[in-house]
């Protein structure tokens, strides 16, 4: 979430949660704009030190939750960024970041999709099955969301089980100034024990998963020639579909493919092997 004329001071030292100390003058806090747990887009500046992120805030305490860029030392950091340390004598700012602009106005992903993909919204699914016949290539999706959402379910079903498959990987990319997958974001971790029997997945995450408003690429991998994962259409779409459904329910996405992905997911995705269409793997959440 983003609001207008908010930055405060913080005592705060360390990497941890940030303790608000009252607006600067000319401005007004984050408890005048934000209610207890929502997502903040939020930039801090320590001297000469900078970082932006994502934030959760709560009685006047604002929780890092995803580290977007740094800056410390004259060292800029957008691949791996840690939360910088602070010193006592910083101040926070809301506003939105150069990843939400770029994934608003850089549109050539979205041209080239031929569509807008899928907001958190009730959109229609896809219920096709996705079946991607070369093994151990990643298809990513590019999305725009149009409002922050929290991800606490993953969720996803598996039409043709295939319970040969030892790779089946689902993650989130940033996308990069150029449109392009960049870093990322979160890698759901090894789910190939729920290609074994047919049926919906519904897997709740240790942490939630805050996303900003903006464009990203949701992305899968199996080793698998077999396994076929449809979209969870769940209770009248109450489970939305984010694995890259286009606004056209008779129209196939196009993606960008990666060969060879094995183990963890790449971070960030590096160059692609091409494009394709056809029909995602399902990913959705809660």
């Amino acid at each position: 979430m983003l609001a207008n004329w908010v930055q405060e001071t913080t005592a705060t030292t360390g990497d941890g949660p940030i303790t608000m100390g009252g607006a600067i003058a000319g401005y007004i806090a984050l408890s005048d704009a934000f209610s207890d747990g929502d997502t903040v887009s939020y930039a801090v500046k320590d001297g000469n030190n900078r970082e932006t992120g994502i934030g959760t805030y709560s009685a006047g305490v604002l929780t890092r939750t995803t580290v977007l860029e740094t800056l410390v030392g004259g060292v800029f950091d957008n691949s791996a960024p840690a939360a910088i340390a602070l010193s006592g004598s910083a101040t926070v700012t809301v506003g939105m970041t150069s990843q939400s602009i770029n994934g608003l106005h850089t549109a050539s992903w979205v041209k080239a999709a031929g569509a807008i993909f899928n907001t958190p919204a009730n959109y229609p699914s896809y219920d096709a099955k996705a079946v991607e016949a070369t093994v151990n290539r990643m298809r990513v999706y590019p999305a725009l969301l149009l409002s922050a959402v929290t991800i606490t379910k993953l969720a996803f079903k598996v039409e043709t089980a295939a319970a040969d498959t030892t790779h089946l990987r689902m993650g989130i990319y940033q996308i990069s100034a150029d449109g392009s997958p960049g870093k990322l974001i979160h890698d759901f971790g090894d789910l190939s024990s729920y290609a074994a029997a047919t049926g919906l997945k519904l897997i709740t995450l240790g942490t939630p998963l805050t996303l900003s408003p903006g464009g990203y690429w949701f992305g899968s991998v199996s080793d698998s020639a077999t396994l076929g994962i449809s979209s969870p259409n769940i209770d009248g779409g109450n489970i939305p579909f984010i694995g890259g459904v286009s606004i056209y329910n008779s129209e196939r996405p196009v993606c960008l493919y990666k060969s060879d992905v094995t183990g963890a997911l790449p971070d960030p995705l590096g160059a692609v092997s091409g494009t394709s269409s056809g029909n995602p793997y399902g990913l959705g959440w809660q």
